[in-house]
């Protein structure tokens, strides 16, 4: 039997995605706890976090299906992470046909059009530090992110004071919505976000200034499983499908 752990944002276009594979998915006992079974084949399906994903998988689960964002941010973020990508599907999000990118974004009144625009101490806030932080640098800037400084700082408020007075671009670690940053971003703030059709930003009056990723659904796996023949031939299976 091989274990699935699959994005719970994201289930059912995942869902849909191993049916069409041959894959079906039907509620086990344990449903309520997002545990599934997998129809017709030795599987089970549990639904995580996609930020957990990467780190679940060669723990409680031999396979994953994420988006490669998550994959990369946690690579750069643990550096030797055994994670093996064996496959990239055609870009779906919580729908078929999206193509979701990692975006950074700025209020519509902003009049910031481009990153390297981004004055140096500005503070963005963002839920893959590591991967925003890659990106950030390509435009030459000096980046920290908060908690990963050598230096200690008492409250997120002295962090940003220290980043304003040194000018470095600072990255605090927060998970959002486009709803939710339209509040927070003000006029001048920054922040990223996945997004997929664009209309949340639209409705929000936000803006995106710079692609940090375009996200591709991986299907990942450890190297110690892939060396596993057993598991390898269900895998492949997977993967076929």
């Amino acid at each position: 039997m091989i274990k699935i752990a699959v994005p719970a944002n994201m289930y059912k276009t995942v869902f849909e995605h191993l049916e069409r594979g041959g894959w079906p998915v039907t509620e086990a006992y344990v449903a309520e706890r997002g545990v599934y079974n997998v129809d017709g084949r030795d599987g089970i399906i549990a639904t995580f976090r996609s930020q957990d994903i990467p780190l679940e998988v060669g723990q409680t689960s031999d396979v994953g299906i994420v988006g490669s964002d998550w994959v990369k941010e946690r690579q750069l973020e643990f550096g030797r992470l055994d994670i093996r990508v064996l496959t990239q599907f055609d870009s779906y999000g919580r729908e078929f046909g999206t193509k979701p990118k990692l975006q950074l974004i700025t209020s519509e009144s902003n009049p910031i059009k481009e990153p390297d625009q981004i004055p140096a101490g500005t503070i963005i806030r963002t839920e893959q530090p590591y991967l925003t932080r890659e990106f950030l640098k390509n435009f030459g800037f000096e980046v920290e992110i908060m908690g990963e400084s050598s230096r200690h700082f008492q409250n997120p408020q002295e962090f940003d004071f220290w980043c304003a007075e040194i000018g470095v671009i600072g990255l605090r670690r927060i998970a959002g919505q486009p709803e939710s940053f339209a509040i927070l971003l003000a006029e001048t703030g920054f922040a990223t976000v996945v997004n997929e059709t664009g209309r949340s930003l639209s409705r929000n009056e936000l803006k995106e200034i710079g692609t940090i990723e375009e996200i591709k659904v991986n299907l990942i796996t450890t190297n110690e499983t892939w060396a596993n023949l057993t598991k390898r031939g269900q895998i492949e299976r997977l993967r076929e499908g």
